[in-house]
């Protein structure tokens, strides 16, 4: 039961979650392992969706208003690609 322990030692009230630092700090946070280091992409997948969950759940209980994960979540960087063949694209992929 170590994870109702750590719960006890970190309360955060729910309404907290209305202020998008700190649900960014929460998704932050679901990036990480316990040791630190980063987890895996489908374990933050994961972790993600029963935020979500979470966060739904607590808005049809009318304990939140609004999903504030929507309010936090900003543009995505886009990835960036390089070919390092120094190939150019397909001809069927150039524009005409």
């Amino acid at each position: 039961m170590a994870a109702l322990d750590w719960i006890d030692r970190k309360p955060i009230d729910i309404t907290d979650l209305n202020t998008p630092s700190v649900v960014r700090t929460a998704l932050d946070a679901l990036k990480l392992k316990q040791d630190g280091t980063a987890a895996a992409e489908n374990t933050v997948n994961r972790k993600r969706t029963v935020f979500s969950n979470c966060l739904r759940y607590a808005v049809e209980r009318e304990l939140l208003t609004t999903l504030p994960s929507t309010r936090s979540t900003g543009p995505r960087p886009r990835p960036t690609t390089r070919s390092t063949s120094g190939s150019s694209p397909a001809p069927s992929w150039q524009r005409s």
